[in-house]
Formats: C-alpha cells, sequence, structure tokens
C-alpha cells in the first residue's frame, strides 16, 4: 500500500504545483509504484484481482502532454500503454524491447590497457 500511496502522493503534488501556477519540474519517476501486487505485507494489502493497475496507467495517459512520468516497473503495463510510442520496455534481452539504458555491446574480455583479448 505505500508504494501506491507514495505515487499518488507524488502525481498529486504535480497535479496541485500545476493548478497552481507554481513551480514544478513537470516530470516525476516512480519506481516500482505497483508493488503491492507482487508481495503483499498481509491480505489486507493484497490488491491482485482489482482494477488498480489498469485504473493508474488510465489516469497516467490522461495527464496534460507537458508532463512526463517515469515508472519503473517490474511487471508489464496494459497493452495500451505498451502501443503508445513513448513507451519503452527495457528487457535486457538483445532481441526483445530495449536492453537497457545504455546500448547493447555484447561481452567481450579485454586486456588491462582496454584492447581485445
Amino acid at each position: 500500500m505505500r508504494a501506491i500511496t507514495h505515487a499518488a502522493f507524488t502525481l498529486g503534488l504535480l497535479a496541485f504545483c500545476r493548478s497552481r501556477h507554481t513551480p514544478h519540474t513537470g516530470f516525476v519517476v516512480l519506481d516500482s509504484p505497483l508493488l503491492a501486487y507482487r508481495e503483499p505485507d498481509g491480505v489486507d494489502d493484497d490488491l491482485r484481482g482489482t482494477d488498480l493497475q489498469e485504473q493508474f496507467y488510465s489516469y497516467l495517459e490522461g495527464m496534460s502532454s507537458d508532463t512526463q512520468v517515469i515508472v519503473v516497473e517490474n511487471t508489464n503495463p496494459p497493452s495500451s500503454i505498451m502501443e503508445r510510442e513513448q513507451s519503452l520496455m527495457f528487457s535486457k534481452n538483445p532481441h526483445q524491447g530495449r536492453y537497457g539504458l545504455f546500448p547493447y555491446a555484447p561481452d567481450r574480455a579485454r586486456e588491462p590497457d582496454g584492447t581485445s583479448a
């Protein structure tokens, strides 16, 4: 529950600042906001079987175009999100999605002076 509550507060703060025309960067980074879907602390915290994930991403889709939200999550978002041009999946697989933030470079043995072995 803490992860989704923190995400809601962060997005609410962004919306509050925008509505009051107070300074805000216009982007937020959310780290694992849907964590409760994987390992709930207890029965009351188990959100599996609800539509929270769909509602969360639906809210993000409805945000203004001058806002950027980066979601770092270990679960796949709904297909409607993945189909969007600005959605990137970092898969650590050179043949599916994007390998990672930096371009994929096959492992090569290197000598101490930096030359290939």
